[in-house]
């Protein structure tokens, strides 16, 4: 299968205008200052997103990452003493981590269920 760059790229750009009309419908008014926030804070999480979503998506090789890099890349609320590192994992797959904890104080390991748009589908009807 071809694609055809300028047609792919106009989608998306719709898509983000799309976007723009929904925010713009529902925001306050805005100061400059507030329109520079949030295309940072937007753009910021689009790079997350990338990162996530592209370049670290595949649970069969997985790999610890950063979303947030030197305390500028941050989630609304996080400590910025704390590493938040984070790998994809599978439950079709085992997985082993190894490393040095010699300077770490602590370590936490969780885990998230991520749901599919199919799977919150009503059953029967």
């Amino acid at each position: 299968m071809t694609y055809d760059l300028a047609q792919v790229w106009q989608a998306a750009a719709g898509r983000f205008t799309e976007a723009a009309d929904l925010i713009a419908r529902h925001a306050p008014s805005l100061t400059l200052l507030d329109v520079a926030e949030g295309h940072r804070l937007f753009l910021r999480y689009l790079g997350i997103g990338i990162d996530t979503f592209i370049e670290h998506a595949d649970a069969r090789f997985p790999a610890f990452y950063a979303k947030s890099r030197d305390g500028v890349r941050k989630f609304a609320g996080d400590s910025p003493s704390q590493l938040y590192d984070t790998a994809p994992i599978s439950a079709e797959f085992d997985y082993e981590v190894t490393g040095s904890l010699r300077d770490v104080t602590l370590i936490e390991l969780g885990s998230t269920r991520a749901i599919s748009p199919a799977s919150t589908r009503r059953r029967g009807g």
